[in-house]
């Protein structure tokens, strides 16, 4: 599963509701980076990698608990 948004989030949140969604027995990869640009100076481009050693019927905006923004 890949996931690219806009926030201001800490890199350290996004990787704690991670591991707090999917258990580690679960987790084969998880992986959180940012990219910083002058022109967004409030927002940050974070992209997410998360990748499960089996595959999971998982539904819904997991990461709106920690962004605050529901869809």
């Amino acid at each position: 599963m890949n996931i690219i948004f806009f926030d201001d989030i800490i890199e350290k949140y996004i990787m704690n509701e991670i591991c707090r969604q999917f258990p580690m027995a679960l987790l084969q990869y998880a992986c959180v980076s940012m990219d910083y640009s002058e022109s967004m100076a409030t927002f940050r481009t974070i992209y997410v990698q998360i990748i499960l050693k089996r595959l999971i019927n998982k539904t819904g905006w997991f990461l709106d608990k920690i962004t605050g923004k529901c869809i």
